[in-house]
């Protein structure tokens, strides 16, 4: 649930619920109300978000998808919320650190700037403060329920290892700089009579790279002729026969190629390397983590859904694709908030 912080964009879905306004119910988590205009609000925010990336026909297509999903982010952020708040989080020292991000990001120096800001916005501390914490205390209660809570033991990090050793076993490979002298348009003389010249400046001191620039011919001149690495294999036999005896730094002789002669440096030498299950175990772990959090992610999204009172009118159920309408056996611990003044069921 991560995702980017712009004020503006906080501030586009903001607006509280106004006493004067009469206002639609999108959904009750808990008791707790996400209304019609909260939903149009995040709709705008995300269409902003994806004209950045999009255009068109694309453009429409990915609002439309994103559109299933509104009310799905909305409900879930408010059960983590309310979640955070049973489970005891600290959320004031969340609101507190979120409140110094914010000010450090807008350059905001002092506590009068801040409330100035919030005036010209429209919104109140205690908007402020919702909008915050449904920003940044889902992923704190993702990492704590779910990232903290993956186990892999180190029978699955062996299964993992023995299943992929191709992907941990480091082949011999050589990243070098080449310098071409096509065939096309010399005589074989002039390439000898050019490769001597590169002899001899290179013993007057001149970089290999700076004669990459001044003589060779492939399109490699213009990353200071750097090709690879590459693996030994990938590497044309009379250039491998002739780099698999060089030490970094030196340089060849002149190479017969297909295409004319090749100099090249050797810049580093990578030794081919059996696997090492101690050296990778680290990363086998976070690699196993990773495969395994999406479906754990959907498991925790399902179970909440089970224990929490979710009631979605029916017109807005085509905007929480995958959220059903539940009343668990047992009340779930969160207090319900009483409705808002003006505010109307949307069924």
């Amino acid at each position: 649930m991560r995702r980017s912080l712009a004020f503006l964009a906080i501030a586009l879905c903001a607006t509280a619920v106004r006493a004067d306004v009469i206002e639609e119910v999108a959904a009750f988590v808990n008791g707790q109300i996400l209304t019609r205009t909260e939903m149009l609000e995040r709709e705008g925010q995300v269409r902003q978000q994806l004209a950045r990336q999009f255009n068109g026909a694309d453009l429409e297509t990915k609002i439309t998808d994103a559109r299933k999903n509104l009310l799905t982010d909305m409900i879930r952020e408010l059960l983590l919320v309310q979640r955070a708040e049973i489970m005891g989080l600290d959320l004031d020292k969340v609101y507190q650190q979120a409140v110094e991000n914010l000010k450090d990001q807008q350059g905001i120096k002092t506590n009068d700037e801040m409330t100035n800001l919030l005036k010209q916005e429209g919104l109140t501390q205690d908007e402020l403060r919702r909008i915050l914490l449904r920003f940044n205390v889902p992923d704190i209660m993702i990492n704590l329920e779910v990232r903290q809570k993956l186990v892999v033991t180190p029978e699955d990090m062996k299964s993992y290892f023995d299943k992929h050793l191709d992907e941990f076993r480091v082949l011999e490979s050589y990243k070098i700089r080449e310098i071409v002298l096509l065939s096309e348009g010399h005589t074989d003389a002039e390439l000898k009579e050019i490769a001597g010249k590169i002899k001899a400046e290179l013993a007057a001191g001149t970089t290999f790279a700076e004669l990459v620039l001044k003589y060779s011919e492939a399109p490699s001149r213009f990353q200071e002729g750097i090709i690879g690495p590459m693996s030994a294999a990938d590497l044309a036999p009379a250039l491998r026969d002739v780099v698999s005896k060089m030490k970094q730094g030196d340089v060849s002789e002149p190479i017969d190629m297909a295409h004319g002669l090749h100099i090249v440096q050797l810049d580093t030498k990578t030794e081919a390397k059996e696997p090492d299950f101690e050296g990778v175990k680290a990363g086998i772990e976070n690699k196993i983590k990773q495969d395994r959090f999406p479906v754990a992610l959907e498991e925790y999204w399902a179970r909440l859904y089970k224990e929490n009172r979710i009631d979605i009118p029916e017109r807005y159920r085509i905007f929480a694709d995958g959220v059903p309408n539940n009343v668990p056996a047992v009340a779930p611990a969160v207090p319900a908030a009483p409705a808002a003044a003006g505010v109307k069921p949307g069924g």
